[in-house]
């Protein structure tokens, strides 16, 4: 549990969509025609997956600054 941790900048979640596809799929059940980059905000593709897409991701933060003793 964290109740004891200080949070001053708040909380924030990241949800990051692949940015590289195999340049041939445009659809598997399984997603394997997309691949993520090697890094978290940036990066390359695999060799496989030589194509960059536009890397899209959304991200939210939340304030607990009034949140205490949880």
């Amino acid at each position: 549990m964290y109740a004891n941790a200080s949070c001053t900048g708040g909380m924030r979640a990241q949800l990051h969509f692949q940015s590289c596809w195999n340049g041939v799929d445009l659809y598997t059940s399984d997603n394997g025609y997309v691949a993520y980059l090697s890094g978290i905000d940036n990066g390359v593709c695999p060799p496989s997956f030589p194509k960059l897409l536009p890397h899209v991701f959304m991200e939210t933060d939340w304030g607990v600054t009034q949140i205490s003793d949880l």
